[in-house]
């Protein structure tokens, strides 16, 4: 089942009387959504509430399929140490752990659906260049 990618500033469940903190470091290279994409062990912003003392929190789980920097991708609903979980993603970039291992492509020949999608959109380099 395929997930919304998670990304830096996305949110981790609170549990008690802990509010849901953001995630605060992720892939300083790779962008999901013009964000870094979260990825096992990135941290979330610790927190504490008055009876209970803060406390540092990670992505634990992730993606079994899909790297980003060597490191299992993170998505929306993976667990957080601590016990929390991801509860805010991308809605438009989806990670999966479903792999197609068949002799023919599902769709039949998926290059024109790759073309008609890749007409949409322009691209740019950093530099602000359209290629």
């Amino acid at each position: 089942m395929s997930k919304g990618a998670a990304r830096l500033g996305d949110t981790a469940s609170g549990h008690g009387c802990f509010p849901p903190p953001p995630i605060i470091s992720a892939s300083p290279n790779v962008f999901t959504n013009g964000l870094p994409a979260a990825r096992v062990s990135d941290p979330a912003a610790a927190h504490g509430c008055s009876s209970c003392s803060p406390h540092s929190r990670a992505i634990s789980a992730g993606s079994s399929t899909v790297f980003i920097n060597g490191l299992p991708a993170a998505r929306l609903g993976d667990a957080i140490s601590c016990g929390g979980v991801i509860i805010s993603g991308s809605g438009n970039v989806l990670i999966g752990d479903q792999v197609y291992s068949g002799s023919s492509m599902p769709f039949g020949d998926v290059s024109s659906v790759v073309r008609q999608a890749s007409l949409k959109y322009r691209y740019v380099t950093q530099s602000g260049k359209e290629l």
